[in-house]
């Protein structure tokens, strides 16, 4: 399908990885990354992280570019859906990934004291979203999503306790709940 005079706003990758206690309702851990390949504030990455107290993770909005962290915090994140406040402070980071984004791909993320390791692993095959939807003013108008069985965060080499779960927010999109751990590689958002 085609969008006639589309407004793009973004477009890159969108890493996502909650964990939790089995049986818990709350996040032992929140991480949502976005390297952002496209945007009127140009190129960068933010990710939103925060952490069960325990683990020394005050909430953060992380970034290699402040530019591009407000856009995305104002444009891109969908915050009905997201587990992190609106409010949450902006601060400098480093980032790096490694691993085979394949099999087991791994963000390395280095602010302040803290390193911080994501890893995704046990990858199903990847879902194309090929057909725009709409949600929250935005488009999604092409995803490349690979679901995770498995999913990992440490805080200066302690593993953060938990793991995956089904969210149910993923039946807009494909009809059916999937993992809490996830990437979508090739993302193009617009405005409706």
């Amino acid at each position: 399908m085609t969008v006639s005079n589309p407004k793009f706003l973004w477009s890159g990758e969108h890493w996502i990885l909650y964990l939790r206690q089995p049986g818990g309702s709350i996040n032992s851990v929140s991480l949502s990354l976005y390297k952002t390949i496209y945007s009127n504030a140009g190129t960068g990455i933010v990710c939103l992280l925060e952490s069960d107290p325990k683990y020394g993770i005050e909430p953060k909005l992380l970034t290699d570019n402040k530019e591009v962290a407000d856009f995305v915090r104002k444009y891109i994140v969908s915050w009905k859906v997201s587990p992190f406040n609106e409010t949450v402070i902006t601060q400098d980071a480093k980032f790096e990934l490694t691993g085979d984004i394949r099999i087991n791909p791994e963000w390395h993320i280095f602010y302040e004291d803290q390193k911080v390791i994501a890893k995704w692993y046990d990858l199903e095959p990847c879902v194309l979203v090929n057909s725009p939807i709409d949600e929250d003013n935005l488009t999604v108008a092409h995803s490349l999503l690979t679901f995770s069985k498995g999913g990992s965060v440490s805080v200066n080499e302690n593993n953060v306790e938990g793991e995956l779960f089904i969210r149910d927010t993923w039946k807009n999109l494909l009809g059916e709940p999937k993992s809490s751990g996830c990437f979508a590689l090739s993302e193009t958002l617009a405005t409706n």
